[in-house]
Parts: structure tokens; sequence; C-alpha cells
């Protein structure tokens, strides 16, 4: 699998858009699903928790409730759902920040995830220092 900033993006700005800190893991899948209408779902999903597991890998998001994000795969292959409720970390809040500049998803595509939240860290450290030397 090929890593797609744009579904990252998608699935962190659905997340940041809820009221709540948490999100269904399934309510999520729905609100993704309009930009892929042309994928079948059984292959979106698949694309969508590949990428959300990556996320958990990176400590972007965090499970508060369930595990393995709510996913289960039978033998066959088959993906069933359980229920599964997740939030965004504070890395997570600072990486969908970084995503969310123009052109840089295209930019990023030659880069791991991981690579990608080393970028959003030092950025973030960079912003807080100038601000800082600007007050001092």
């Amino acid at each position: 699998m090929q890593i797609d900033y744009e579904i990252i993006k998608r699935i962190l700005n659905a997340m940041q858009k809820r009221e709540s800190h948490f999100v269904a893991v399934s309510k999520l899948l729905e609100a993704s699903k309009p930009d892929y209408q042309e994928i079948a779902p059984e292959e979106y999903a698949d694309l969508f928790f590949g990428h959300l597991q990556l996320l958990k890998d990176n400590e972007v998001v965090t499970e508060v409730l369930g595990e393995n994000l709510g996913v289960r795969y039978t033998i066959s292959g088959n993906l069933t759902l359980s229920g599964c409720y997740i939030r965004l970390t504070s890395k997570g809040y600072d990486f969908i920040k970084l995503l969310n500049q123009e052109g840089l998803p295209e930019k990023l595509k030659r880069l791991t995830i991981n690579e990608s939240l080393k970028i959003a860290e030092s950025v973030i450290v960079n912003g807080i220092s100038d601000y800082l030397g600007k007050l001092f």
C-alpha cells in the first residue's frame, strides 16, 4: 500500500471538525467515504483502515474504547467492525496543522508518516522559538 496523504488529511480533518474529542471509527469511515465514490466499499474500507492503522502506529490517534481500531479480519480476508472510539493526540493536532498547509501533502508524498511527523514537530518548535524570540 502506498501512503495517500490526501486520505490521511481527510481522516484527520473529519476528526478535528467534530464537537466531541472522541469519534466512533465506523462514523469516521462513513464521514470520509463520499470522497471515494469510485472505489468499491471493501477496497475503500481496506484503504481507510490501512491508513488509520499507520496513524495509530505513529501515535497520531489513540483508542479510548475498543481495540485494534474496531477491525477484525476473518480467515477468508473479510473485514468486520466492532465498536471502537478514537481521539486525536496532541501529535495529531500538530500533524493536521502541517497537512493543511497548501501544497504540502504533495511534497510529503516521498516521505513516511514518521518522517512527516518529524517535520511537523520541527515546524512547530521553530514557530514557537520565533514567536518567543519576538516577545523577549
